[in-house]
């Protein structure tokens, strides 16, 4: 398959979700680059990526845990895509307990 020619980060499915919920990420070419949880007052949640990346297309979920591995409460949460410095894109969920 052609690597990507443009970064994207689509849409979590299924949304609302309980327990976890998946979306997939492509980058164009090799970068930092980060996916964070952030709830709704901006505080990070959990970093669920954080690495060098290699261009091509990703999925990656997320288990509805806080970092330090404690359930997060229902509610409206931010994924974001962060690959610096050239890209960032947020989107939202719905947890629902």
């Amino acid at each position: 398959g052609s690597l990507p020619h443009q970064f994207s980060l689509g849409d979590n499915f299924p949304n609302p979700f309980n327990p976890a919920t998946t979306f997939e990420f492509t980058i164009p070419y090799g970068a930092e680059v980060r996916v964070s949880i952030y709830d709704l007052t901006g505080r990070l949640i959990s970093t669920i990526h954080n690495q060098f990346t290699s261009p091509g297309k990703y999925q990656v979920s997320w288990n509805g845990n806080t970092g330090k591995g404690i359930p997060a409460g229902s509610g409206i949460y931010f994924y974001e895509l962060n690959a610096d410095p050239y890209y960032k894109q947020i989107k939202k969920m719905t947890l629902v307990k």
